[in-house]
């Protein structure tokens, strides 16, 4: 703990460090002899606390103390310690942020001890608060981000130890349904997805870090692609914790999939195309063609008409159906057109 003491008596600073020291050997004391001096110290040191006199020449404490308060935003833990006991003056560091207003007096021993346990105490505070304030932010910010963070003991079986409320709003689950039973989260994996999942978990082991993607069900049904990123640490104890974060990629993959069909379309139409230069086969071109057609979009049937009594009647002249299809062509033939109003504004529209 690095306590900044500030008092215009060189002797009594002496004598404070000193003491308080013997008190706790976690201090480490600092002295300045002026509140000037005291403010280019407290800039250039990283501080758990501050401790001053009251009354010195020029700037007094209460001075250091506003200056701190409201020119540096500072909430470090300030202790006013000083020979003059009046109540207006306690009165008024309190009143601009004071933590506690001692006054010196009677034997070392015991205004030291006194002063040394109200350091500690005011920076052990500081700290709690400090963390708590921390974990406020740093649970505001999970609930926040699409990102779920979890941690968990690659124990066996696995004990998860942490799970962001976020998963409720990203895939509609209670933390403590997977708190609770490890391997229930593997229930959710997509089938096909499932035996890369479990070598990653075996490579996390060995490598200490993975990466990968793969398919969760979410609470009503619905498959998301997740992106999951785990780093396995271990403390000096030995013990072992990992810690990871999934976010939902379904987005990305859906236009990843937009532009791989729209890519192999275009590559299809290309083909289809050249097979119709030169001499060919019109037939059976045409039903390799609708084959490929239907593939492309996933249709389970594809056809081609031909109009005649201009336009007026169409026939089915050849088809193409996916395994398990009956076909229909027969069906299909003498047909009025104006059974087809959709496709015949699609086709008279281009």
């Amino acid at each position: 703990m690095k306590i900044l003491l500030v008092d215009d008596e060189k002797e009594f600073l002496e004598q404070t460090r000193i003491f308080l020291e013997r008190e706790e050997d976690r201090f480490d004391i600092k002295t300045a002899c002026s509140v000037d001096e005291g403010l280019e110290m407290f800039e250039e040191g990283d501080f758990d606390g501050v401790v001053s006199d009251y009354q010195m020449p020029g700037k007094d404490g209460l001075d250091l103390l506003k200056i701190l308060r409201e020119d540096k935003e500072s909430d470090i833990p300030f202790i006013i310690f000083t020979g003059k006991g009046r109540e207006d003056v306690a009165i008024e560091a309190l009143n601009l942020g004071a933590d506690r207003y001692l006054q010196k007096g009677g034997s070392p021993k015991s205004q030291y001890g006194v002063l040394a346990h109200a350091i500690k105490q005011e920076i052990e505070t500081a700290q709690v608060r400090e963390l708590k304030t921390a974990k406020n932010q740093l649970n505001r910010l999970v609930s926040e981000t699409p990102t779920v963070i979890f941690t968990y003991e690659p124990s066996d079986p696995p004990k998860i130890t942490f799970l962001s409320k976020n998963i409720k709003e990203e895939l509609g689950f209670e933390p403590e349904e997977f708190k609770n039973d490890f391997e229930h989260w593997k229930d959710f994996v997509h089938p096909d997805d499932l035996p890369a999942v479990e070598e990653k978990m075996q490579e996390l082991l060995e490598t200490g870090h993975i990466s990968h993607e793969y398919r969760f069900k979410d609470s009503k049904g619905n498959y998301h692609w997740l992106h999951d990123k785990q780093n396995l640490l271990t403390a000096e104890s030995g013990k072992k914790k990992v810690f990871g974060a999934w976010i939902d990629i379904s987005r990305r993959k859906k236009a990843e999939n937009r532009l791989k069909n729209r890519a192999k379309v275009e590559r299809k139409v290309s083909e289809i195309s050249s097979r119709y230069a030169g001499d060919y086969d019109f037939d059976e071109i045409t039903d390799k063609t609708l084959a490929d057609v239907g593939e492309v979009v996933g249709a389970s049937r594809s056809y081609l008409f031909q109009f005649r009594e201009n336009g007026e009647k169409m026939d089915n002249t050849h088809e193409w159906c996916a395994e398990g299809v009956s076909p229909q062509i027969d069906n299909l033939q003498d047909l009025p057109s104006d059974m087809f109003p959709w496709w015949m504004e699609k086709l008279r529209n281009g």
